[in-house]
């Protein structure tokens, strides 16, 4: 069956690894605005967006074969709506970092969701912040999806186009910039890290004395590694 996904606008992917690129799964639906996340070897999920003055709560998951390929080109599969519609939002994997979690037979994760505009039509970005509860059992590496989004802590102020990227052990996401139009139009110096324990999510700023020497908003962030040799 021809990959008839690619003729369509907003709705065509790339699968890129070291080795090659080739056509990635097919969104289930054409759509902009949107946020992906993934679970590394587990899946990708994608979540909200908008299209056609509509702004999505649903989030679709695709399922990664054991050699980190997506099982199929086609499936995307329906997961629980998130409790807001969203987009320009930003959105991320957390471990739970309690010492109780660790001594379970499960790694628990959280996918999160958080900032955007949760209103069609809504020029006023939110604070709001929501998870799905995810583990893999030790053993058996099945991925074990909750059957509902949680309210967590809030941003401390609303925003969109928020730039996040998770720390390299996993039990953080790193919240950069961002920007709200109200009452004016302004670019957030903030970089906020969010973390969870227990099943409890909160933020809080990265490091009192660091901040972004210009406001961002819709900027990309990653993580360095300063040590490596070039």
């Amino acid at each position: 069956m021809a990959n008839t996904c690619r003729i369509l606008d907003n709705a065509k992917t790339d699968y890129i690894s070291e080795k090659e690129s080739v056509p990635g799964p097919c969104l289930p639906y054409a759509v902009t605005k949107h946020c992906m996340a993934s679970i590394e070897g587990k899946a990708v999920f994608l979540l909200g967006g908008y299209k056609d003055d509509y702004t999505f709560s649903k989030v679709q998951i695709n399922y990664l074969d054991t050699q980190g390929y997506p099982a199929s080109v086609y499936e995307w599969e329906p997961i629980a709506d998130m409790k807001y519609t969203r987009e320009s939002h930003s959105c991320g994997v957390v471990i739970d970092s309690s010492p109780e979690m660790s001594l379970t037979n499960s790694t628990y994760y959280f996918l999160v969701a958080f900032g955007g505009l949760t209103e069609s039509g809504s020029f006023v970005p939110s604070n709001t912040t929501e998870s799905l509860e995810m583990k893999v059992q030790k053993g058996n590496e099945a991925l074990i999806l909750d059957s509902d989004w949680k309210i967590q802590g809030a941003l401390p102020f609303k925003a969109e186009g928020i730039a996040s990227v998770a720390t390299p052990d996993g039990k953080s996401l790193i919240a950069v910039g961002g920007s709200t139009r109200e009452p004016e139009l302004t670019f957030h110096r903030d970089i906020l890290r969010l973390q969870c324990w227990n099943g409890n999510c909160t933020w809080s700023q990265w490091h009192e004395d660091k901040w972004l020497h210009q406001g961002r908003a819709s900027a990309v962030a990653m993580i360095i590694n300063t040590d490596c040799e070039m």
